[in-house]
């Protein structure tokens, strides 16, 4: 559990640590088949006003206020394409929660490897019907999440806390370094012990 600053927890997967790096872990099986109706809190509209300025298309969040004025309907983008099946949503909160651990001390500021572990299914054998569709919305999962470049929207979000709430927690350098210690890989069940080990 990683607090993001802006609103909330950020529930990870999974979590290693030892004396060199960080490992992350956000698991998927099931959640990319199912339908997705966007909603957030408003206090993000202050930080997805920040990330479009600062990524510049690449990626892009479209907010709507909801009737009742509480909440933000939104669409999110990564190179023009609408991310339909990847949660984005979540991952700006995992991405806030470790970028909050770092300026606040909680975390220390060395390797942070984030994995995300997402199930492959192109070899259960199932009725041919479901299986194209299957992996058809996995193969668009993988697609997406290529898209975005999270290295970057690391640097962005540890900016906007920097700017917003731990003013002079970090220098230009130590950002860069925060950043340059930062991987994030997509994995399936095959690749993952490899990842880990």
């Amino acid at each position: 559990k990683l607090s993001t600053t802006i609103g909330g927890t950020a529930n990870l997967d999974g979590f290693f640590e030892d004396d060199n790096r960080y490992i992350f872990v956000e698991s998927k099986c099931h959640e990319p088949y199912t339908a997705k109706n966007v909603t957030v809190s408003k206090c993000y509209e202050k930080l997805y006003k920040y990330i479009n300025e600062q990524m510049l298309g690449s990626v892009h969040i479209d907010m709507e206020t909801s009737k009742c004025g509480r909440y933000l309907n939104v669409e999110y983008y990564a190179d023009g394409e609408k991310l339909e099946r990847f949660d984005m949503k979540q991952m700006i909160c995992h991405l806030l929660g470790i970028a909050t651990g770092m300026l606040k001390g909680t975390l220390g500021r060395k390797q942070t490897d984030f994995i995300y572990l997402l199930y492959d299914p192109t070899e259960l054998d199932i009725e041919p019907d479901a299986k194209e569709m299957i992996d058809g919305i996995y193969e668009r999962t993988c697609y997406e999440c290529n898209l975005v470049d999270f290295a970057e929207l690391y640097r962005v979000l540890l900016n906007f806390l920097l700017k917003e709430k731990y003013v002079d927690a970090a220098s230009d350098s130590d950002i860069d370094n925060m950043v340059i210690n930062f991987t994030f890989a997509l994995a399936s069940q095959e690749f993952y012990p490899i990842l880990i080990s």
